[in-house]
């Protein structure tokens, strides 16, 4: 197992994609995004794909296995949600959702402002979304 595999950790990933021959870094870098998205600690694979940053995979793998993240890892998964944030609101709402939950499932009062701070965050996404649709133009009806 390749180093960066084992820790998931970008400048692994970079020093082994840059010994590799042309073409082959590539396809390198394709399986490290996969490896990453099918992680078992998805915490992990989604702190490795918003350093890389792929806030695309990023925003795949919340969508999918949002319910699998740890509430409790607010040191990943609030920078997170503020990288997605603007490209990608629903996968932001849900993660700052999956903290705020977790703040509320434990009853950790010390930590409730930050879940309020969560939840605004939620509320705000949700506007912002609401104004940048209303503002696209619509499909004419056929």
């Amino acid at each position: 197992m390749v180093r960066h595999e084992r820790w998931l950790n970008p400048q692994h990933l970079r020093h082994y994609l840059r010994r590799l021959p042309n073409f082959d870094d590539m396809e390198a870098e394709e399986r490290a995004m996969a490896h990453a998205l099918a992680h078992p600690d998805r915490n992990l694979g989604l702190g490795f794909l918003v350093a890389w940053p792929n806030l695309d995979a990023a925003n795949r793998l919340v969508r999918a296995h949002c319910g699998e993240m740890d509430g409790r890892d607010y040191g990943r998964l609030r920078p997170a949600a503020e990288a997605v944030a603007e490209r990608y609101p629903v996968a932001a709402t849900l993660l700052r959702r999956t903290l705020a939950e977790d703040v509320l499932r434990r009853a950790f009062s010390r930590q409730y402002p930050y879940a309020v701070r969560d939840v605004r965050a939620c509320a705000s996404t949700s506007t912002s979304c609401r104004t940048a649709c209303a503002s696209r133009p619509r499909p004419s009806p056929r």
